[in-house]
């Protein structure tokens, strides 16, 4: 397929060396999710009192799943792109997953949705950044980013 700008979604197959590389990982997987929930946990600890975090990811209370999988560390503040800004100034990569909410990609666009249509997921997308997040992140590294966070909302560090 050459172009898949009108696709919504495509089927494709893992090869060999993928395969290969998935199994070896497999025995390091319990070790990886358990460093996951613990960056998790410390993220939530640093963060949750910093004014302009507006929302942390949770686990919903009726879920039946005891230990969840931390893939990435999204969290929901104001001013979003100056916070990207300010990270980057210092040396903190952040990734916004989420730029536009589904009826604004162009797969979706012969559905005729247009930007109001859908205010939460708008402002959803317009605020949510990723934090650095990755098994092998240092413990220290989270301290700095939440630093760095906090002095951007309050002018002050923890």
């Amino acid at each position: 397929i050459s172009n898949l700008s009108g696709v919504s979604g495509t089927n494709s197959k893992m090869d060999d060396i993928q395969a290969a590389v998935l199994i070896a990982k497999l025995a390091d997987l319990d070790a990886q999710i358990e460093r996951r929930r613990l960056l998790a946990a410390a993220y939530a600890e640093r963060l949750r009192d910093v004014p302009g975090v507006r929302r942390l990811p949770t686990v919903a209370a009726r879920t039946t799943i005891t230990n969840p999988v931390f893939y990435v560390y999204v969290i929901e503040v104001e001013r979003r792109d100056e916070l990207v800004e300010h990270l980057t100034r210092r040396g903190v990569g952040t990734e916004v997953y989420y730029p536009a909410p589904l009826h604004l990609q162009p797969c979706f666009r012969e559905l005729g949705h247009r930007r109001g249509d859908f205010p939460h997921a708008e402002a959803a997308c317009d605020r949510t950044v990723a934090l650095p997040f990755y098994p092998d992140l240092p413990r220290t590294a989270v301290d700095v980013v939440c630093a760095e966070i906090r002095r951007f909302f309050t002018g002050k560090m923890s």
